[in-house]
């Protein structure tokens, strides 16, 4: 080996620990990817349990312990509640829906075609026809105002649902979570499948670099005997120099 030869070998090592450091970057993306899902799988399991308490449901010991370890913001009753209020502006939309329908029909049986049909009737039908379209549109407000109660306590829902799932999205909360007698069945195929999963990944990296690190390693064993050998031949270069 000359001394180009050692510069191609430098650069050989180079090249491979710049395409390692590359494939590692690559590799965490993916198991940082991997956490990601599994986090989203978790938090997704978390909010069907949360949907499953009901106000019908009796709430047992063990599903207050596990809702107070997944959050201390919102109580048991006041996630209840929530859920009350919905149930009920749901009812009531669907009860102005349903007055709205008929009243509709009502006065369609009477106005089949709107206000020409007021327009073109007698005074005897003008009086059938006027109180219907008082009661149709009194109707129609009281659907509108239900639907804006609708919207209002499913994003009241919605918030609450969000503030639980955002305080058990945090490392240490999901930690707690995880070993809760309730929840732990729940998640742990999730937990499982995602550090299989992460493992798998690394494992694939990890043969990759193997045979790129044995190049490396026959390349800086060439440089070290060269080097060696550089470095004995000017020791006795010197050394005949020097009269030794």
């Amino acid at each position: 080996m000359d001394f180009i030869e050692a510069r191609e070998k430098r650069r050989e090592i180079l090249n491979i620990l710049r395409q390692q450091q590359s494939d590692d970057a690559t590799c965490v993306n993916q198991i940082k990817a991997v956490a990601i899902q599994g986090k989203q799988a978790l938090l997704r399991v978390l909010a069907e349990w949360l949907t499953s308490i009901r106000p019908e449901h009796p709430v047992t010991t063990s599903t207050r312990t596990a809702f107070s370890t997944i959050t201390v913001r919102l109580s048991v009753e006041d996630w209840l509640k929530t859920q009350l209020d919905c149930d009920s502006a749901e009812a009531q939309f669907q009860r102005a829906v349903a007055l709205e329908r008929k009243a509709e029909a009502d006065y369609k049986a009477v106005a089949p075609w709107g206000v020409l049909s007021t327009v073109f009737s007698d005074d005897a039908q003008k009086k059938q026809i006027e109180p219907l379209k008082v009661h149709r549109d009194a109707a129609e407000r009281v659907r509108a105002k239900a639907s804006v109660a609708l919207e209002t306590a499913r994003q009241q829902l919605a918030v609450n649902c969000e503030r639980i799932l955002r305080d058990a999205a945090s490392p240490e909360q999901l930690q707690r979570i995880c070993v809760d007698p309730e929840l732990s069945p729940l998640l742990a195929p999730i937990i499982q499948q995602t550090a299989e999963s992460a493992r798998a990944l690394w494992v694939s990296h990890s043969g990759k670099h193997e045979p790129t690190s044995e190049r490396m390693g026959t390349a800086i064993r060439d440089l070290q005997i060269y080097y060696k050998g550089v470095s004995g031949t000017s020791m006795a270069v010197l050394s005949k120099q020097g009269g030794l």
